[in-house]
């Protein structure tokens, strides 16, 4: 069988009508997921998991897109965006030990911030150090007390340079150890 066309001409076979548009629906989809791609995410002893989005629309001038930290249950279900800025990139996020907190880094063209906020997004803390991380990411890592955070600052020079510390800040005195 062969389906007509609007003036009468032959047309696609009929075993073949309708397949363009979910072709269409498809690909639309796949444009959409890669638009906003998800990553570092990491896992709470309460079973949810903290995970940034970039891709966003952005307010950071001349940048077309930004990053968020989204949370939701193991499930899928429950995703909040617990960031929601236009306008500073959201990276890296890193529950504390006790699942109440979460460590990442905050900022835009190369300097971060690292921050902590509560588990649902409240509470955002002033920067504890600043780094520059880019274009070598780093990921806050908790001490097993919830006291310290480690994570990889880039060693400043000129060029810049390749060489990273990896560097220690305990949560208490604001003091930082550099490692290597």
């Amino acid at each position: 069988m062969v389906n007509q066309g609007a003036r009468g001409h032959h047309a696609r076979p009929a075993r073949w009508a309708g397949r363009g548009s979910r072709w269409a629906a498809v690909i639309a989809a796949a444009v959409i997921a890669h638009a906003a791609t998800a990553s570092a995410q990491s896992t709470s002893v309460n079973g949810q998991i903290a995970y940034e989005v970039c891709g966003l629309p952005s307010a950071i001038p001349f940048v077309g897109t930004q990053c968020d930290i989204f949370v939701m249950e193991a499930d899928g279900s429950n995703r909040v965006n617990v960031t929601n800025s236009a306008e500073r990139n959201e990276l890296s996020p890193a529950w504390s030990p006790d699942g109440q907190r979460i460590a990442y880094f905050d900022g835009f063209n190369a300097i971060f911030d690292l921050r902590l906020m509560d588990a649902d997004g409240a509470n955002k803390s002033a920067a504890i150090t600043t780094t520059t991380t880019y274009p070598y990411a780093s990921v806050p890592t908790w001490s097993p007390g919830g006291t310290q955070i480690a994570f990889v600052r880039n060693n400043p020079g000129s060029p810049v340079s390749i060489q990273a510390d990896i560097v220690v800040v305990d949560l208490v005195s604001g003091s930082e150890t550099t490692i290597t």
